[in-house]
């Protein structure tokens, strides 16, 4: 028989309420990245029932991703790989960012001196800064700074400052992750670093997140899927986001031209694209090569002129020296 008992919160602690107040905070590192594919015929259709029909091999040929950092600009990158060891390559981008933002988060930096009118705001502070809450005669108030950027930040309990502290937390995002991306990369992320892997599965196949500890640091890499919180396609959440606030892809654009062509959706012949060749022509495919015959796409009226015109302004405008540098055009779009 299982032993169990009910166990009540004590009167000071019978009220529910949100404590983790660090968890407001923008974590200090984020990464935000995609990957692409060669869909390669295959030569086998499929299983003998016939069920199964063995259409396509993705194999993944290029990875990007954007480093962003919340506190100093200067830290965020944006870097792109095309070729056979991508997701290698990537893995070890991960590895080389998690001991590095390990360092950056280890090395906290003292407060800065503060002005007259700071000394001000903390002697006359009547609530914590962090949770709002009043001063009581029984609590011990201290000064609050960012140790990332030394910066005051308020008045604030002591145990509220305490607790008060940076996440080694960096989100990893892609966009429809479960159902697509995470099957490239789980198993060299499993043995690319020494570290475990803790898993958030729908089934043994796909996964709603999981989480690689880096060994060695006390950063875990969180990836996750942007698509379970946003569930549309990324043209038409852009949409809904002002020009004034592109503000990452505006500081990779040289022009308002280009800035008008990698804010809006872009096209790419994915069947089209089928052997490692295609990326050393440097023609454009006609408009018959972005027919999709998985999903239909390229067929009249989805793929219409004047989507093909903007493609074509989109190459010429940014020079590209061949079709697989059109890539850069959407990863940065993204």
């Amino acid at each position: 028989m299982n032993k169990c008992a009910l166990k009540l919160p004590k009167e000071s602690d019978k009220i529910l309420q949100f404590k983790h107040f660090s968890y407001e905070e923008k974590v200090p590192f984020a990464i935000y990245a995609d990957l692409e594919s060669i869909l390669e015929p295959c030569e086998s259709l499929g299983a003998d029932n016939g069920k199964t029909v063995n259409y396509q091999k993705h194999t993944a040929f290029s990875v990007a991703y954007y480093l962003k950092c919340s506190y100093d600009d200067s830290l965020s990158s944006f870097k792109l790989y095309r070729n056979h060891d991508c997701i290698s390559w990537f893995i070890s981008e991960l590895k080389d960012i998690a001991f590095s933002v390990n360092s950056i988060l280890k090395n906290s930096k003292e407060m800065e001196t503060l002005s007259f009118e700071q000394e001000i705001n903390y002697e006359t502070a009547t609530h914590c800064h962090i949770c709002n809450k009043p001063f009581t005669s029984n609590d011990i108030k201290v000064r609050d700074h960012c140790h990332l950027t030394s910066k005051y930040r308020g008045a604030a309990h002591q145990d509220c400052n305490l607790n008060y502290q940076n996440s080694f937390n960096i989100p990893v995002v892609f966009h429809n992750f479960s159902g697509y991306d995470s099957n490239f990369i789980m198993k060299q992320l499993a043995t690319g670093f020494a570290g475990p892997i803790r898993l958030l599965p729908v089934n043994k196949e796909k996964y709603i997140s999981f989480t690689k500890i880096v060994e060695g640091t006390e950063v875990q890499l969180r990836f996750i899927d942007s698509y379970r919180f946003m569930s549309s396609s990324l043209d038409k959440l852009s949409s809904y986001l002002e020009d004034e606030k592109k503000t990452i892809v505006r500081a990779h654009c040289n022009t308002d031209k280009e800035f008008n062509l990698l804010t809006r959706k872009g096209v790419f012949p994915y069947d089209y694209i089928d052997s490692w060749k295609r990326f050393t022509e440097t023609c454009l495919p006609s408009k018959t090569n972005f027919y999709s015959q998985l999903y239909c796409y390229g067929e009249p009226p989805t793929f219409t002129f004047p989507c093909f015109i903007f493609l074509l302004s989109s190459y010429l405008l940014c020079k590209c020296p061949g079709i697989g540098a059109t890539e850069i055009i959407l990863d940065c779009s993204i």
